[in-house]
């Protein structure tokens, strides 16, 4: 019987798959190895590439906030007003907050308005402008999981991200099940990644961690079961942040105002705007087009990042896009501006953008596209 072994590994590029883990550095030398073209944005909108084949103009996802006032959950922050100054405002979401990330069981004991409502919200978003915004988009269907769900092909999934794509382990307590697939996601790699940088110590003691884990999955595999099939891939790479852009500063010189002629969204790497006027929409193209180290999203790039999506509004009607190793800040996500040392979401041809994929099935290439991942993994799976 064949046995499966898929890994997903977060926000780790050809450079520190190379440094940190050299069990499976030689692996991808007996066996295959190819680097990954991964997507623009997040892992919101390329997990779901990952297990359904479809680019994020396909699917619908892009990015966790999206425009949509009606439906938003953020609608009470308006409270706030009541506090004079945005310091003191910040400073009472982080307090909502606290229990939730810090007190013991926090995660179980925290109010569910407190959790859906309250944890979600960026720390440094501004409270004029967080009720334009929801993160409640549905997971697209005709996954890779319905499609082994249809056919009886059994799978289990583990996880050091709590809360997210299965059963929550450490990754010392990972193991093989009796499934014919076992799906392992990693995700802490990504999470140190962003607040110590791609090649710091903290990263490279966990992709050690990780190869030896992975040494001892394929080890036991190997004692059980007569042929095996594995992979191991990563959704992004992970750049190091050595420039900053302040968009808003920029901004200030038309003396227009976030929450009344335009709404913003600043990601780390991107700025969306919602425009309220025409004269708004020209001022914050003319204003940024030619400022270095960021790019406008025309519809030809739109098109090219498979991005361009229908609905011209739900995600940004004007987006530009952050230069590799520069990340926006002041952002709505990190109020430290050099609390982060490590990002991702640029352009998805920079070579630290790139993901790494090794297998021991047949790959003729040296660079996939990442939806190409999912005939892998069915193949695999003997769909």
């Amino acid at each position: 019987m064949t046995k499966t072994i898929a890994i997903l590994i977060d926000g780790v590029n050809p450079r520190q798959m190379k440094a940190g883990m050299p069990f499976i550095t030689a692996f991808a030398k007996k066996h295959c190895y190819a680097s990954i073209v991964s997507m623009l944005g997040y892992s919101i909108g390329i997990h779901p590439s990952i297990w359904s084949g479809k680019y994020q103009d396909e699917h619908g996802m892009f990015t966790t906030f999206y425009y949509d006032p009606e439906h938003s959950p953020f609608t009470w922050t308006r409270l706030l007003k009541c506090f004079p100054t945005h310091f003191i405002r910040k400073n009472v979401l982080a307090m909502m907050k606290a229990p939730y990330f810090l007190l013991p069981g926090g995660k179980m004991l925290t109010p569910k308005f407190i959790k859906n409502r309250v944890v979600p919200l960026p720390p440094a978003i501004p409270i004029d402008v967080a009720p334009y915004f929801s993160n409640n988009l549905p997971e697209p269907k005709g996954t890779l999981f319905e499609l082994l769900d249809k056919k009886g092909i059994t799978y289990s999934k583990q996880s050091d991200s709590e809360g997210y794509f299965g059963e929550y382990r450490t990754l010392e307590d990972m193991t093989l099940t009796d499934s014919d697939i076992d799906f392992y996601y990693l995700y802490r790699s990504d999470e140190l990644g962003h607040i110590h940088g791609p090649y710091s110590v903290q990263v490279m003691n966990y992709l050690q961690k990780a190869d030896n884990k992975i040494k001892e999955l394929l080890e036991n595999a190997r004692r059980l079961h007569s042929k095996i099939h594995f992979m191991l891939f990563s959704d992004h790479g992970m750049c190091e942040v050595k420039n900053f852009i302040n968009i808003q500063k920029i901004l200030s010189v038309t003396k227009l105002k976030n929450g009344r002629d335009y709404i913003a969204f600043y990601d780390s790497t991107m700025a969306r705007f919602w425009p309220a006027t025409e004269e708004a929409k020209q001022a914050i193209i003319s204003t940024l087009a030619s400022v270095k180290g960021i790019t406008f999203l025309d519809s030809k790039l739109l098109k090219r990042y498979r991005i361009d999506f229908p609905d011209k509004t739900r995600y940004g009607e004007l987006i530009f896009l952050a230069d590799p190793e520069t990340r926006i800040f002041p952002d709505y996500f990190a109020p430290i501006k050099g609390g982060l040392k490590g990002w991702h979401g640029f352009d998805p041809a920079f070579p630290d953008s790139k993901g790494v994929f090794v297998t021991n099935l047949l790959v003729h290439k040296k660079e996939i596209k990442i939806i190409e991942l999912f005939k892998f993994i069915k193949k695999a799976a003997g769909l």
